[in-house]
């Protein structure tokens, strides 16, 4: 998970334990949305990525569609 400054920067410095679910995306124009449960999981926030990390990345991990 990716957390930014701002609002977000004092976010998770306690680890805390997060439900995820990951939206599936849409089939046709229904306008339903599904989300697929894929656990618990412990969040905590560790030092930042430096540009070559983050450049490393995918670009489906970098950015959202």
């Amino acid at each position: 998970m990716f957390v930014g400054l701002g609002r977000d920067k004092n976010t998770y410095t306690i680890p805390k334990l997060c439900n995820l679910f990951v939206g599936i995306p849409k089939c046709g124009n229904k306008g339903e949305r599904y989300f697929r449960y894929l656990g618990v999981y412990r969040v905590s926030r560790v030092e930042s990525l430096n540009v070559s990390e983050w450049e490393a990345l995918g670009q489906g991990v970098r950015s959202t569609p």
